[in-house]
């Protein structure tokens, strides 16, 4: 019975497998830490199996039970550019560290320009209106008054006529100009 307990034991010991881990500080050129935000990504050279963490608030990052072996190792930031450390060696047993310093990287944005035609043409002096044939056949005009139109230019309104002879002509103010004012 004893023999096969110490058998069992015995066993167990060959199944024990040594780890590494691995370590580092991302930070930036003005030796900031880049805590909380920062992607680092470890490949596995041989067997191409990927691990992902992210810094902690101190910049810090961290993995454990790593096989030994030949590792890639690339850190992204918003906001930085990204870098890369390829064919890293991790030994048996042991803690490598590799520390990242990240340059600020370039920022990307989108202009995005739309022509409208302008609301008010700034080389146009005048006050005017162009009225089209469209307009004089497609508007109602109740008894077809062409002073009814003039009302489509702008600044223009019904004025009061001061001469009694002139009541059945449409007096027109034109920008709060009167009749008199020709």
């Amino acid at each position: 019975m004893s023999c096969l307990v110490l058998l069992g034991a015995i066993s167990l010991f060959g199944q024990v497998t040594a780890n590494s881990s691995l370590q580092g500080t991302i930070t930036d050129k003005t030796q900031a830490v880049i805590g909380g935000k920062a992607d680092v990504t470890l490949i596995s050279k041989q067997t191409g199996a990927t691990r992902t963490t992210k810094t902690n608030d101190a910049g810090e990052y961290h993995f454990d039970a790593l096989s030994a072996g030949i590792y890639s190792i690339k850190v992204s930031a918003p906001g930085f550019s990204s870098a890369e450390v390829r064919d890293l060696e991790i030994l048996v047993g042991r803690t490598a560290t590799q520390n990242f310093t990240l340059a600020p990287g370039g920022v990307s944005e989108t202009v995005e320009v739309t022509a409208t035609a302008p609301l008010v043409d700034q080389t146009k002096t005048d006050v005017s209106a162009n009225i089209t044939p469209e307009q004089i056949t497609e508007l109602p005009l109740i008894g077809r008054d062409i002073a009814d139109l003039a009302y489509l230019a702008p600044g223009v309104k019904a004025a009061d006529a001061y001469d009694p002879t002139k009541n059945r002509y449409a007096i027109l103010s034109v920008n709060g100009e009167g009749e008199t004012s020709r």
